[in-house]
């Protein structure tokens, strides 16, 4: 006798920023909405949760402290071997994101933003691979 049962895969959300604040509201959201989220305060922080994490969506702050995540979205689509990963830039500042494609990112993201809007872009991002059948 064969069961088909649909399986539940948690998605993976990394998110990078230095305002440990919102790193915390927003792990709190994701994981109240059954993602598997993981915090990164600088720019290396994230790129050893890239590799390691293997996230299915990045939200990426464009100021990290000194450092420019722009930058960093451009690393992982080029050099982490992650460049089907989808990076959403997110910023105080949106001024400075025109054109997204050259950073590597899907979308923008301003703050402050609603919960409704960031759990809307995670499920647009990763709703292709929420559940696989097994028999």
């Amino acid at each position: 006798m064969l069961f088909n049962r649909k399986l539940f895969v948690m998605k993976k959300i990394l998110i990078i920023d230095d305002d440990k604040d919102l790193l915390l509201v927003l792990n709190r959201l994701f994981e109240k909405n059954n993602y598997s989220s993981r915090m990164a305060a600088t720019i290396n922080e994230g790129l050893e949760l890239i590799e390691d994490f293997l996230p299915d969506i990045v939200f990426l702050d464009i100021h990290i402290g000194e450092s420019d995540g722009r930058e960093l979205s451009q690393v992982i689509k080029s050099e982490t071997g992650e460049s089907s990963v989808p990076i959403v830039l997110i910023s105080g500042d949106d001024t400075q994101v025109s054109p997204l494609n050259l950073y590597g990112a899907v979308e923008f993201l301003a703050k402050p933003f609603s919960d409704n809007d960031i759990l809307r872009i995670t499920k647009m991002y990763t709703s292709d691979v929420s559940s696989s059948n097994v028999i």
